[in-house]
């Protein structure tokens, strides 16, 4: 290989180098957004020490009630309640019992929630995710996975 094909080879790299690191900045933003949640929620749980205290399997309903410890001071949006049927994911109904009001923001601290009615359905082995999600800041919210319950 000659001389003048090194440097052309060279150049032509530098090239790519350059469009590269241009591209770069822009690559990693995007990975850090789409990697936030969940390291946030794996890192700085809004909620945790989710205890279940009472637990009871009812027709077609579980009941559950319990303590837990917030431990940030972020805006309630919900609790969902899921569980998988045939490989696919399956929101079930649930109705808050407790005192306090459903979308109310709970102060940071140890308290006592429940009871809650999850409405299930009637398969058997099926596992009960209950997950919070709250608004921490205003890029996007946190989940944070409290208990799975199972409803046999």
């Amino acid at each position: 290989m000659g001389l003048y094909s090194k440097i052309t080879s060279a150049l032509k790299m530098k090239g790519l180098v350059h469009k590269a690191l241009v591209v770069w900045p822009y690559v990693f933003a995007g990975m850090v957004y789409m990697l936030a949640p969940a390291v946030e929620s794996a890192l700085l749980p809004v909620v945790k020490d989710f205890v279940v205290t009472k637990y009871e399997r009812k027709d077609d309903h579980i009941v559950a009630s319990g303590y837990m410890r917030k431990i940030r001071s972020c805006q309630f949006i919900g609790v969902q309640a899921t569980t998988e049927i045939n490989g696919e994911t399956v929101d079930l109904p649930i109705n808050f019992q407790d005192n306090v009001i459903s979308n109310a923001t709970r102060p940071v601290g140890t308290q006592a929630w429940g009871p809650w009615k999850v409405y299930i359905p009637n398969v058997k082995g099926q596992v009960i995710k209950l997950t919070s999600t709250h608004r921490c800041h205003f890029l996007y919210s946190t989940d944070t996975v409290l208990t799975e319950l199972a409803a046999d």
